[in-house]
């Protein structure tokens, strides 16, 4: 077994050092005081996440620990000070391993605590209380623990038995004037938990109510002076989902000429599905009202705008905010909501939850995912960068796990304060609303963060990822890098006077990092060195303490150092972090503002003490970041108007803006605006979102329409940089293409039963669909049709499709034949589009059946029912399956077609045939055509069809009988269709 060795990110502050202020553990879960910055500090992730990058070996193969101690497994070993702020094992871990918990703090040789793993997260430990502790039946298949273990130096953490899936979440205080409070495992935690949830009786309630025209925007509220809000409040009118999707808020503070927030009312509460009750910390929504508990700090105004998108709906809703008069400190971070969405068709790199520039910190998020019913795409993992590192401080061992759950969310929606699954809504695919929040864990940036969510399986597509993300930020960069050694480089060594002890090794090394960028290759020349080393750093004197990072080999683990200023020793800088396949590393050290403020220069010295199996210590280059407290990002200038569009070509209704940024760095926010005409002026009317990456996705388009785009471009302080010199323009395809199983979330009414039925039961968690020895090849769909269990004739299934703007289609339905399926027609708002079909078959397979008729989809929700006609003479039953839907818009189908492609012969089966076989064409002008039947001699042995065609898709039928009503004899026959400057012939085999 291969044994790689958990992460330590960061070096150690060395107990000498005299703590001053005692931490108040309560502050973590304080939620009125969410905008409030704590301490300086980093949040990490320790886990036993896959090293190889292939999300097979991160539990059940080769289980990661770092060492054997008194015949235990020793799986975190992290050096202080800081918090143990949440602790993850999934269901059965204590069949398959963990044992007994135990954890060791500072100098302990006995264990601060020793439990069971089961009573640790029962919710009945005075010190870890419900819901600071939950269990597998709590959070749908997780074991999470929130309740915070403080240490000054040291935390471990043994299990009795090999361990199995873990993750630690740590934050590491970097202030020199911070003491942990004694962590003794007997505490009363109690009142944390009251922290969580905002108190309700602060402040005054402003509300409002509107009523909006479809297309437009109007201001809601403007509150003006020093305030924080602390609820948000707005009851939504009785429309389906489709619509409060396109009811769209937008807020401003202190006068920004970005939008802090602007994004789709059922979105912002986690329910992109529909509503569901759930009550979380900052998000409770009940009926038809959400409320909103993340507090938001202005110091001039907030103003709120409503923008309803619906084309032909008007709509009322109430609107309320309370708030709180505050004297606020200087340079508080402001409140921002982000979204970003990408469609299944963008593949090779992370999933961006989350992007912020600035001073700030990460406070969670809400995500709809929609995939395939196995939920593969929840392998996986979370990924998340602080500060520019290359190497994430977060990478967990599954998305389920990352929301603290287990097995794919196994015992189904849940909802806890900070953690929650809100709805899967199953039709072709399975879509998930989920939320997590980050309070007490709150992930604090100097400069940047990012969080990304790895693309399953290796990066491939077919999940569709939306996200709603919550962050404070202000534009300050906090973290300014003010010096570079390469090692390669001789100069540098020789400004920098680097001199070194002993040389072990010295060896050019080619690999990368782990993460996003592990398929990214770099190469350099690695020092490894025993003994001693030093060298002197560039600072700034204004600094508040210094980031020093190293690109290390982390091939194997074991670096040490201890690190001195002078004569003072600051602390030891270890790498316990092992990866033999992604060998590069970002290992960061911090030196504490009581050595380095006022400084210009510092000289280092890192003595490594020669430890049994330890390999010295290595680097390929040094960085110096300085904390500051007041820096803006350089404003960037130019022009950026290169922009491509990724579409969805099965869907039509959402596509995917790509801005090129290979010429100009990323801005702080791209605001996009989008209209029909090409000529618009930029407004509130039409903005459709804000991105902070080169990605932006618009979605809720209509078929086959023209869209025109304009974008604007702002840097961190909010100055606009440019704005694009021209309108893009854009097409959607003609055609939306799904799974007849689409249209099961759809269903309206119905006077029988129905479901999805699958040709194998693949996920195992849903008794009620059935299972079946039916092979999936005899099925157009991968997974499954749906089926319409129809008991008499005329019983049907109707459901409700909405469309953003009216126009012309025509439909194509492939069916499942049986014998106990039925004759059935479908019409659309209850009128006839002339589409009928026979589902009796000897055998199972799939039939396409077209409209005869073309019909009109008014802007809204539409109508389409299947209605069944009884049963064919052998049929034992009426059932309708439908197992793929294909709407297709005639707006601009047939333009430009050359004369070749004015006909053709879309397919004729079945193929041989007995009795009977169709023959579908398409016909791209209005003509007047005759269709026969020749024998191999050329004599027409039958007339099928001699008169004026529309343009379209057309299906005729031949019975195998000649123009006297007698059966043909078996051979070959031509069925041939012809009209003016028009001619196809298809072959058919009659076997009698």
């Amino acid at each position: 077994m291969i044994r790689f060795l958990l992460g330590s990110l960061f070096g150690f502050l060395a107990p000498a050092l005299l703590w001053a202020t005692p931490f108040d553990k309560g502050a973590l879960f304080n939620l009125n005081r969410l905008y409030e910055p704590l301490p300086r500090g980093m949040v990490y992730e320790v886990s036993c996440f896959d090293r190889e990058g292939r999300n097979l070996r991160d539990g059940f193969i080769d289980p990661y620990y770092l060492y054997v101690e008194k015949g235990e497994y020793v799986v975190l070993d992290e050096e202080g000070p800081g918090i143990l702020i949440n602790f993850w094992l999934p269901k059965d871990s204590a069949a398959f391993g963990t044992g007994t918990i135990h954890f060791l703090m500072d100098d302990d040789t006995v264990p601060r605590l020793s439990v069971e793993s089961s009573t640790l997260f029962s919710g009945t430990l005075p010190f870890a209380p419900y819901p600071l502790a939950l269990n597998e039946m709590a959070a749908s298949g997780g074991n999470s623990l929130f309740a915070p273990m403080a240490y000054q130096k040291r935390i471990r953490v043994r299990f009795s038995k090999p361990p199995f899936f873990y993750h630690f979440l740590l934050r590491r205080f970097l202030s020199d004037s911070v003491t942990m409070p004694d962590f003794a495992g007997t505490e009363n935690n109690n009142h944390l938990t009251d922290s969580l949830f905002s108190d309700t009786t602060q402040g005054s309630w402003q509300s409002t109510s509107l009523s909006m025209a479809a297309g437009k925007a109007r201001p809601v509220l403007e509150i003006n002076g020093q305030r924080v809000i602390r609820a948000i409040r707005f009851t939504l009118p009785p429309l389906r989902i489709e619509f409060l999707r396109n009811l769209v808020l937008t807020a401003f503070f202190d006068q920004s000429s970005v939008p802090q927030m602007c994004v789709p009312l059922p979105d912002l509460l986690g329910c992109h599905n529909g509503l569901v009750d759930f009550r979380s910390s900052p998000i409770e929504v009940s009926g038809a009202t959400g409320t909103l508990r993340f507090p938001m700090p202005f110091y001039r105004s907030a103003k709120f705008f409503l923008t309803n998108r619906n084309r032909e709906q008007p709509i009322s809703l109430t609107f309320q905010v309370r708030t709180t008069s505050e004297t606020l400190p200087d340079s508080l971070p402001h409140f921002y909501v982000q979204k970003n969405m990408e469609l299944p068709i963008y593949s090779g790199r992370d999933f961006t939850l989350c992007q912020a520039n600035g001073t700030g910190h990460f406070v969670g998020s809400v995500m709809n995912l929609e995939s395939s019913r196995t939920r593969y795409f929840l392998e996986g993992d979370e990924r998340f960068y602080t500060d520019g590192r290359s190497c994430p401080d977060f990478y967990g061992t599954g998305l389920e796990d990352y929301f603290l759950s287990g097995w794919y969310f196994e015992k189904g929606p849940f909802s806890q304060p900070v953690n929650g699954f809100v709805s899967s809504k199953k039709g072709e695919t399975d879509a998930l609303d989920l939320y997590r929040f980050h309070i007490s864990d709150r992930i604090p940036f100097s400069r940047s963060f990012k969080a990304g969510i790895e693309r399953w399986p290796f990066g491939a597509g077919g999940t569709r990822y939306s996200a709603i993300s919550f962050y404070y930020a202000a534009p300050q960069s906090g973290l300014v890098q003010t010096d570079t050694m390469i090692m390669e480089n001789d100069s540098s060594l020789i400004r920098h006077r680097f001199q070194y002890g002993r040389l072990l090794d010295k060896r050019y090394l080619t690999s990368g990092f782990a993460g996003d960028s592990a398929s990214a290759v770099l190469g350099g020349l690695f020092y490894y060195f025993a003994d001693s080393l030093s060298f002197r750093i560039k600072l700034h004197p204004g600094n508040r303490g210094v980031l020093l990072r190293a690109v290390t080999d982390a091939v194997s683990s074991g670096q040490t150092a201890e690190v001195y200023v002078g004569s003072k020793q600051i602390g030891i800088w270890r790498v316990s972090y092992e990866n033999p396949f992604s060998r590069l590393y970002d290992t960061d050290f911090y030196l504490p503002e009581s050595v380095t403020t006022g400084k210009s220069s510092l000289t280092l010295r890192l003595n490594i003490p020669n430890l049994p199996g330890r390999i010295g210590f290595n680097a390929m280059q040094w960085e110096v970041h300085c904390f500051l407290t007041d820096t803006l990002r350089p404003r960037t200038h130019g022009h950026w108007d290169n922009v491509s569009v990724l579409q969805d070509d099965n869907d039509g209704t959402a596509q995917m803006l790509l801005f090129d940024t290979s010429t100009l760095a990323i801005p702080r926010s791209i605001l996009v605006y989008r209209d029909t005409v090409p000529d618009f002026i930029p407004s509130l009317n039409n903005l459709m979102g804000v991105t902070t990456t080169n990605l932006f996705t618009d979605e809720a388009l209509s078929l086959a329409r023209t869209y025109y785009y304009q974008w604007k471009a702002y840097d961190s302080e909010g100055s606009l940089l440019f704005s694009s010199s021209k309108t893009t323009s854009f097409r959607t395809p003609a055609m939306w293409n799904k799974e007849g199983e689409a249209l099961f979330p759809l269903l309206s009414e119905a006077s029988c039963s129905t479901a999805i039925h699958l040709a194998y039961n693949e996920d195992g968690e849903h008794p009620s669909l059935p299972d079946t020895a039916m092979g999936r090849d005899t099925l157009l769909s991968g997974w499954g049709y749906l089926k319409i269990f129809a008991d008499t004739a005329g019983d049907s299934a109707a459901f409700d499709y909405f469309v953003s703007a009216p126009d012309t289609f025509w439909m194509d339905l492939a069916c499942v034949k049986g014998k106990d399926f039925g004759r059935f027609e479908v019409s659309v708002n209850r009128r006839s589009i002339h589409l009928w079909a026979d589902g009796f078959s000897d055998s199972l397979f799939v039939s396409s059946v077209s409209s005869e008729s073309l019909f009109v989809l008014h802007a809204g929700l539409n109508r389409i029912t299947f209605r069944s006609l009884g049963c064919a003479p052998r049929a034992t039953g009426n059932k309708i399956g439908i197992d793929r839907i294909r709407l297709v818009s005639l707006k601009q189908r047939y333009q430009n077609l050359p004369d070749s492609q004015m006909l053709r012969i879309l397919s004729i089966g079945p193929n041989p045939f007995n009795p009977a076989v169709q023959l579908r064409f398409d016909l791209a002008k209005n003509s007047r055509l005759r269709i026969g039947v020749f024998d191999v001699n050329g004599r027409q042995v039958a007339l099928l069809a001699d008169h004026f065609f529309l343009r379209r898709t057309h299906s005729i039928t031949w019975d195998g009988r000649d123009t006297n009503g007698s059966l043909c004899g078996s051979g070959v026959y031509f069925l041939r269709v012809f009209g003016p400057g028009l001619s196809r012939t298809a072959k058919a085999v009659l076997i009698r």
